[in-house]
């Protein structure tokens, strides 16, 4: 047995409302790895990256575009979203 992620169950209804966009933009969240960085109390920014992408790095290489989505973590409402590389 092996413990493969772990998180706070606070962010588990951004990274939900973020995957929904990812989604709808055609992408599958099983590609990507998910990343959920507090930038402060209120917001949450939820960033899919390639899944073979080197730790820490931001977007993704080889015609897989990155997605961040960042949300009010108050409101759950999605402040805004992108692609990234």
């Amino acid at each position: 047995m092996e413990v493969v992620a772990s998180l706070a169950g606070v962010y588990v209804k951004p990274i939900e409302i973020a995957v929904k966009e990812f989604k709808e933009k055609g992408l599958n969240p099983e590609d990507y790895k998910i990343e959920v960085i507090k930038e402060d109390d209120d917001l949450v920014l939820v960033v899919f990256s390639w899944i073979s992408a080197p730790q820490g790095q931001r977007g993704s290489p080889r015609g897989f575009a990155g997605y961040e989505v960042e949300i009010n973590m108050k409101t759950s409402k999605v402040i805004r979203q992108n692609f990234s590389r």
